[in-house]
């Protein structure tokens, strides 16, 4: 089905800035102190600083972070009702490790949550966002073909919370966030194909039809997009990690 929709006129395009963690203040309080470094840690996962089963000290945190020791361990439990992380007695917490059952489990998730929120932009859009995405697209562009990949993981963050945040569900976001916080290890490991000719081609060819399908209104291929998006990278992490698990079709 394709539901044409109208975009709303804007004054000027507004320029992607990179999805950095903002700098902490002064003038935050312990809850947005502990957000801010669940965030942190959470991005230092997705970038490979923290690895699958590696021990997440309080002290060590603490002081990297600038903060007491009652945030890092308000963080932390957080981190570990997401599932990002796990704690154990008398040995503390690490990052968790994927069994390949979790990836699929949650990956299951993804695919109905992150295709429904991608077919319900469509009545959101307007032609602001459509050129911010349009921006961010040309961004991670620049930034893979100069070997930046830390500037263009961030920028397919905000690239894909963007269309998130345009369905406009502040339930279905937050479970959005929760589950891709959850694949934070799974995701590190998927971005490292982007170097590779053929995915990085294949991965702008999905981007751009992707505002396309936003832009004209396609609801159902949209969504079918979306999964299709993810299963790649859950079919490459299964493919590294577990050649013995049948892929997802």
């Amino acid at each position: 089905m394709h539901r044409k929709v109208m975009l709303a006129p804007y004054s000027k395009p507004i320029a992607a800035s990179p999805a950095t963690p903002k700098a902490r203040s002064p003038k935050l309080n312990s809850s947005e102190l502990v957000n801010e470094i669940v965030e942190k840690i959470e991005i230092g996962i997705l970038f490979g600083e923290y690895k699958p089963r590696e021990h997440l000290v309080q002290d060590q945190l603490a002081e990297r972070y600038g903060v007491e020791r009652n945030i890092i361990r308000a963080a932390l439990k957080k981190l570990e009702e997401r599932s990002v992380i796990e704690h154990f007695p008398n040995r503390g917490s690490m990052v968790k490790e994927m069994t390949a059952k979790n990836a699929k489990d949650l990956y299951q998730l993804r695919f109905l949550l992150e295709s429904s929120a991608a077919e319900m932009a469509v009545a959101h859009i307007t032609l602001q966002i459509i050129r911010q995405l349009e921006a961010l697209h040309e961004e991670m562009k620049k930034d893979l073909k100069k070997g930046e990949l830390r500037g263009f993981t961030l920028a397919h963050e905000k690239f894909h919370q963007m269309i998130f945040e345009t369905a406009d569900n502040s339930y279905l976001l937050k479970a959005i966030k929760d589950l891709r916080s959850a694949s934070a290890s799974i995701r590190n490991f998927s971005y490292s194909r982007y170097s590779l000719t053929d995915t990085k081609n294949q991965l702008f060819d999905e981007h751009r039809r992707m505002i396309n399908h936003l832009e004209e209104g396609k609801v159902e291929e949209g969504g079918q997009l979306a999964r299709d998006h993810i299963k790649a990278g859950l079919n490459h992490y299964l493919r590294n990690f577990f050649p013995q698990e049948s892929l997802i079709d």
